[in-house]
């Protein structure tokens, strides 16, 4: 472009102005266009659409009117500059461009390009230009001038800010485009046979990015050395005929034989030790149904530059060029998030704040836990999770492979960390720098009720995570939520928790619980109601935010209706978990349990060990203990009426863990149970109580063999009453933090629907170029 720019002239355009002084935003937003024929990107600059501008980072520009933004949508401002300098040039310099381009539109580091003068008078703006190309002709990318945030969906609430990369810019005296220090190429981490200096701006002319290049081009001493490697690394998959501009094309149609037959991973290796991953969509193009081609051109020897990044290899990422800190930010595959560059809604639509998010919760048959999956990090990792209803925080092991863009430590000096309760503050981590181990860091104590270790100390930090919402009937879009907090702990710390957990949940009463970072990053309700599932083969369900829940066949709780009782919730000023700062509340979910009645029969209970005394006593509920644990005096008094009024049952010799156990033979079987003794766990009031029936008392340990599933806490246990997890299956509990308050519905036996009835529907599946395995 830069020979077309002689023939160019320089003037001034007059054009009406609009007043805009009073406009909120600090980005501008338009869109961008694939052209179907020579697959570059053009944008859309009037309030014609048919009058596009090739996108250059190269060259001086012609432009017209844009759109201000909040990053979400367009908003009401439209601006017209005036006294701007735009680029005037004959018909026949537009033959090599797309049919529908009218010029060509400035990025590049020159002051003449849009983004420089879109700054000179508007302060708002920041220099900074933020590309997201499109990998359809038929949907529209989008480019923001200013900073973040980003917002693209789906999902809901996804700012493509959030999970960016930095690596500097650099500059070529001799052209006005953007440059980057890369040092080599790897192919599945391996570093090609190929010297840094190869690839040195000084002395073979860099690394440039370019917009007027379909796909990326290595000069031929790189490329040769590159598709030699890549071709080792792509092993037993049959070559295809080539297509033009490709050399290296081959069969997907094919039956993969082996588990190592897969794509090989490229990146290109920076000279800051990061690394930009191709992602596999970017790496080859899809020619036919049959035949894939790596997308990456041979430049010839005497090519310019050692390598020319292409559009290709830019689609469906994020660019952030900020010129400001001399800093390129770039994105994995927004297809990792369950995004694209597609802009067609991020142009059009209104914020998608959800009411409610949802997440499933599934019973594991061995250990008897209660885990849940969510997606973290930068890219996204399916993250399995042990649910603590009483937890405080969410932990992670950051120990064993923990890789995120997106992660940040929390400094101890944040309001954050004093809203954690935090007592301690990491001054000097003494490994590498990574996640886990920063300097001056929010220091907290993970805990695990089911190791020996027990608890650990970890860093408070913060990163992507992605759930569902819901409309309480079914699974909605997938939001994100950009810095939930959570604390690192260590690999030795998965001790005991279910297979493949990387942590725990916390939900409890606290300020970093999940249920109240999501309430606070979507602005609804602060409730969170549980439905856990007796079933080891269905899931479960979470809903944070308030109802409709609804669970088939069209059984809806919602509002005040949600159920029939609710119970005050009690604070216990003193923590009851198994590692806290001293001075630090309880952050489970206390409930005032008066007494207990079984068939109407009050059990004779010492009232003192009910009340909460400087910490100890009282009732909590817990997924962490499977089964209601009772101090011992109230556990004997408990079994002692539950037996007189069980006459009709034949004692059986006890299995462990329980102390009571009956034969089932002769056992009646109701919709919610056994036929034994209705238990009632009386409140503040006579009239509020939560009935359990047989389905939630009796365990079925063998065949024939059922045992009451109370257990023997001892004489001085921290809390007199715990509810375990097998009294809350098949209830649904919310936990209303705004209330203070605790609903119950009982057994939803009685209405002919369970916990496992929530419509949970499949997450669109990405596409890929995966082969068929018969292994």
């Amino acid at each position: 472009m830069c020979n077309l720019m002689l023939a160019l002239l320089i003037f001034v355009l007059g054009l009406s102005s609009l007043e805009v002084l009073a406009q909120p935003f600090h980005t501008q937003v338009t869109s961008l266009h694939r052209d179907p024929n020579s697959s570059l990107h053009t944008i859309t600059l009037t309030l014609n659409p048919s009058e596009q501008y090739l996108v250059d980072l190269d060259a001086p520009f012609i432009w017209n009117l844009l759109y201000w933004t909040a990053g979400r949508s367009l908003s009401e401002y439209r601006i017209q500059y005036f006294n701007r300098y735009v680029l005037s040039a004959p018909s026949s310099l537009l033959q090599s461009l797309p049919a529908q381009a009218i010029g060509v539109a400035s990025l590049s580091w020159s002051t003449l390009s849009l983004l420089y003068q879109f700054t000179k008078d508007i302060h708002e703006i920041t220099q900074k230009f933020s590309l997201c190309l499109s990998s359809s002709t038929d949907d529209q990318g989008v480019i923001f001038f200013g900073d973040g945030p980003y917002y693209l969906e789906p999902p809901a609430n996804f700012d493509a800010s959030s999970v960016l990369s930095y690596t500097p810019l650099m500059k070529n005296p001799t052209t006005l485009g953007y440059f980057i220090d890369v040092t080599g190429i790897s192919i599945n981490r391996k570093a090609i046979r190929a010297p840094a200096n190869m690839f040195a701006l000084d002395k073979n002319g860099g690394v440039k990015l370019s917009t007027t290049l379909p796909y990326t081009t290595l000069r031929s001493d790189i490329y040769s050395v590159f598709i030699g490697e890549f071709k080792k690394a792509l092993k037993g998959i049959p070559r295809g005929k080539k297509v033009s501009p490709f050399d290296f094309c081959f069969k997907t149609n094919v039956t993969r034989q082996k588990k190592d037959e897969s794509i090989p991973r490229i990146d290109l290796v920076l000279g800051d030790g990061g690394y930009w991953t191709i992602h596999e969509s970017n790496l080859l193009k899809q020619v036919d149904n049959n035949v894939a081609c790596l997308a990456f051109v041979d430049g010839r020897h005497r090519a310019e530059h050692a390598v020319v990044i292409g559009t290709y290899q830019m689609e469906n990422i994020m660019l952030q060029f900020d010129l400001v800190q001399s800093r390129l930010g770039f994105s994995s595959s927004l297809s990792s998030f369950g995004s694209s560059c597609v802009s067609s809604q991020t142009l059009a639509i209104t914020s998608f704040q959800p009411k409610a998010l949802v997440v499933p919760v599934t019973k594991d048959s061995s250990t008897l836990q209660y885990t849940t999956q969510i997606k973290q990090r930068t890219p996204l990792v399916p993250i399995k999770l042990t649910i603590d209803v009483g937890g405080i925080f969410q932990w992670v092991d950051c120990g064993s492979g923990y890789v995120s863009s997106s992660y940040r430590p929390v400094s101890c000096d944040s309001p954050i960390c004093k809203a954690s309760g935090s007592g301690a503050c990491e001054t000097e981590c003494y490994s590498p720098p990574g996640p886990g181990c920063y300097n001056n860091t929010c220091s907290h104590i993970p805990n695990n009720p089911f190791s020996s270790i027990g608890i650990g100390g970890g860093e408070m930090a913060s990163d992507t995570t992605v759930v569902q919402s819901t409309d309480g009937r079914t699974v909605g879009k997938a939001v994100v939520v950009s810095a939930v907090v959570f604390t690192c702990g260590t690999t030795s710390l998965l001790e005991g928790l279910s297979a493949g957990a990387l942590g725990m949940a916390g939900l409890g009463r606290s300020e970093v619980s999940l249920p109240v970072q999501f309430a606070s990053a979507f602005k609804f309700s602060k409730k969170f109601a549980m439905c856990l599932s007796s079933s080891s083969s269905s899931n479960g369900v979470i809903f944070f935010g308030d109802g409709p829940y609804v669970f088939l066949p069209k059984v809806e709780f919602s509002g005040e209706s949600f159920s029939t009782m609710y119970t005050p919730l009690i604070l216990n000023p003193v923590s009851t978990a198994g590692s806290y700062f001293e001075g630090n509340p309880s952050t489970d979910y206390f409930i005032n349990l008066t007494s207990i009645k079984i068939n109407g029969k009050a059990v004779p209970l010492r009232a003192a060990l009910l009340n909460i005394t400087q910490g100890n006593g009282g009732t909590k509920i817990s997924t962490v203990n499977p089964y209601t644990v009772m101090e011992t005096s109230i556990f004997k008094a408990f079994v002692k009426v539950f037996r007189q009024e069980a006459m009709n049952l034949t004692k059986v010799s006890s299995v462990k863990p329980f102390k009571y156990c009956f034969s089932s033979k002769n056992t009646p079987s109701t919709r919610v149970g056994p036929a034994v003794p209705i238990i009632d766990l009386v409140m503040h009031s006579s009239s509020v109580y939560w009935r359990i029936f047989g389905a939630n008392s009796m365990v079925q340990v063998k065949e024939d063999v059922i045992c009451l599933g109370f257990v023997d806490g001892g004489s001085n246990p921290r809390t007199s009453i715990v509810i375990g997890g097998y009294q809350l299956e098949d209830n649904l509990v919310q936990i209303d933090l705004e209330k203070a308050r605790l609903g119950f519905s009982s057994s939803l036996l009685f209405t002919q629907t369970t916990c496992s009835n929530f419509n949970f529907t499949d997450l669109t599946k990405k596409k890929n170029f995966n082969f068929t395995s018969s292994a």
